[in-house]
């Protein structure tokens, strides 16, 4: 039976739709394999045609594939938008990339390392006898830092609780002259809550909210406020004054 040249073309019509249809890129699932990455840079590799490494890291970012960019929605800008810029222990930045832009980046020059962001756990240990940290012992860590006086330590965890008794600055002499550091003021923590034991405070919910969405408000603070507890805890075991009639 002979088929007709109209049923003939249908048919090669309709299998090119299943074909674009099977076989075409699928852009909502390209962007839905981003993740966001950490970059290293070499500092003083900067093209000297940028007026600063924001403009650098923009520029490379926007040199990578556009399979990705054109997927992200209208509402989610720019989908390879900086996140973070790092100018202190080291130099670089964040960036939600898909796998393959991510590839693309390691290959310029430039760049020394793009690292896949690693969600951590939160985990707390109660060891002060093996850390050293007993007041009352005439050997450890605590008496032979002269129990930590003049240092200034750094706490990357949840937040903190100003208010509590292991922040009490009474008797403290003002922050160390190197100290450049701010407190930022934000959600219930205004920045008269720092004092001369707790010098600085500052928040970041960028990178947390490019990997999780937008923060729950109810129950988080847009803040240094510590609404777990981790921050809080942990922070008073490495920098906390002695506190006394305690009862736990």
């Amino acid at each position: 039976m002979a088929i007709s040249p109209i049923c003939s073309f249908l048919f090669c019509t309709y299998f090119l739709v299943l074909s674009l249809l099977f076989f075409s890129p699928s852009p909502t699932h390209e962007a839905e394999q981003r993740r966001t990455f950490i970059i290293h840079v070499q500092h003083d590799a900067k093209p000297s045609i940028f007026p600063t490494h924001n403009h650098w890291y923009e520029s490379s970012l926007r040199s990578l594939s556009t399979v990705a960019v054109n997927a992200a929605s209208p509402d989610s800008g720019d989908a390879t938008r900086i996140i973070h810029s790092y100018d202190n222990v080291f130099h670089g930045f964040s960036a939600k990339l898909s796998a393959s832009e991510a590839q693309q980046l390691e290959s310029l020059s430039g760049i020394l390392a793009v690292i896949p962001e690693q969600v951590r756990q939160l985990h707390t240990t109660r060891s002060p006898e093996f850390l050293g940290l007993k007041t009352g012992d005439n050997a450890g860590l605590l008496k032979e830092s002269d129990f930590g006086s003049d240092l200034v330590i750094g706490v990357i965890d949840t937040g903190i609780w100003p208010e509590r008794e292991s922040f009490n600055d009474r008797d403290l002499g003002p922050p160390p002259a190197k100290w450049k550091g701010k407190c930022v003021a934000g959600e219930n923590f205004p920045a008269s809550l720092c004092n001369r034991k707790l010098i600085g405070a500052r928040y970041f919910c960028n990178g947390y909210e490019a990997t999780n969405g937008k923060m729950n408000e109810t129950n988080e603070f847009r803040s240094p406020r510590d609404s777990d507890g981790h921050g809080t805890h942990t922070a008073s075991i490495a920098a906390g004054g002695t506190c006394f009639q305690l009862q736990l």
